[in-house]
């Protein structure tokens, strides 16, 4: 995202939260980039302990679950380009930088497509073993075993 589209997103933030003081903006608009308490309070020029405060108005309360929204849509948005692009890692020679490539993490992929596609999901589910369990715990000196049969059903 360039600068120019940073500043028309703020203009839209700002708009969602007209209703509030301009304190209360100022942090909100701060958390909806950084979705950090102490740096947002820092950005605005707030106390940090007035969000804590504010948080009893309802009307604030509604906004910042609004504004931890726009996070929310922000880092998803890092992430799927982060997918589909992969992250800047350094070239380095001869402890000098020397250049750039991308990486692309396949754990993240992963993790994008569980999200996208229900049927990639992990479906373990102990308390559905049909068979007993046998967990096998060693300690120091002393191994053990103790079998978990799951309990019998009432015909």
């Amino acid at each position: 995202m360039n600068d120019a589209a940073i500043k028309q997103e703020l203009l839209k933030v700002a708009k969602d939260f007209k209703q509030l003081k301009p304190k209360q903006r100022r942090f909100l608009m701060a958390y909806s980039q950084t979705h950090e308490i102490l740096k947002s309070a820092e950005l605005s020029g707030v106390y940090w302990r007035s969000h804590y405060q504010w948080l009893n108005n309802q009307q604030y309360k509604d906004a910042f679950e609004k504004a931890k929204e726009m996070y929310a849509d922000l880092f998803e948005d890092q992430i799927m380009n982060a997918t589909r692009e992969g992250d800047s890692m350094p070239i380095i020679w001869n402890g000098v930088i020397t250049g750039e490539y991308k990486r692309k993490s396949d754990l993240m992929r992963i993790a994008v497509l569980k999200g996208l596609k229900p049927q990639y999901r992990d479906s373990f589910n102990p308390a559905g073993a049909a068979a007993p369990i046998t967990l096998a715990i060693t300690y120091p000196g002393q191994p053990a075993e103790i079998d978990v049969t799951p309990p019998k059903k009432d015909d």
